[in-house]
């Protein structure tokens, strides 16, 4: 206990002797060190829009080791909210490749950390992505159950683009079961903005 004290105190004495001292580094490394990130960031921006190209041209690999850097780079910033981002696009282009153990880890941790920033938009277009990627390993139910919940945060937020692509997404599960009619409600929905039964 004494041998804190005196730690504590010592402490104390050192932050006042050196106090300004510390002011005045700040004040010198601290705008070079902000520097240093925002050209990381630039850096990481030019890097996932040079994947998006990459994309646009069915380049996935190169797309791939873009978003990786990028991905790099925003996690050394700490832009957390990119990083969601950037997580949910490398899941979007492992599903193109078809590998879909790989997208499905992506869109995992995109949504858990989406989720803990509060980022609702990304968090539902991740649900809907998840739902995409049980689609296609065949996994209506847990498709269905991604969808519905994807569906449910659009609505809330006004997402009516994305809406109209969910209800889509279920229509086709719809659809795929034989249910026709029901496929055609969530069809008719999604191009009307209608409730799908009347």
């Amino acid at each position: 206990m004494y041998l804190a004290r005196c730690f504590t105190l010592s402490s104390l004495v050192f932050s006042i002797a050196f106090g300004t001292a510390s002011i005045v580094l700040l004040d010198t490394i601290g705008p070079k060190l902000v520097r240093a990130q925002t050209d990381l960031n630039r850096q990481a921006d030019r890097l996932f829009d040079e994947s998006i190209e990459y994309y646009q041209t069915e380049q996935w690999k190169s797309a791939l080791e873009k978003l990786q850097k990028a991905l790099e780079l925003y996690q050394r910033t700490n832009n957390l909210i990119k990083v969601a981002h950037v997580l949910e696009y490398i899941g979007v282009f492992y599903q193109r490749l078809g590998n879909y153990p790989e997208a499905l880890q992506y869109h995992e941790e995109s949504l858990e950390l989406s989720r803990r920033l509060g980022n609702r938009l990304n968090e539902a277009i991740t649900l809907g992505n998840i739902g995409v990627v049980y689609e296609k390993l065949g996994n209506y139910s847990e498709a269905l159950r991604y969808y519905e919940e994807s569906l449910s945060l659009k609505r809330e937020l006004g997402h009516r683009t994305g809406e109209a692509t969910t209800l889509a997404n279920i229509g086709n599960i719809a659809y795929q079961h034989g249910n026709n009619f029901e496929a055609l409600q969530y069809y008719r929905e999604r191009m009307t903005g209608e409730p799908k039964f009347l």
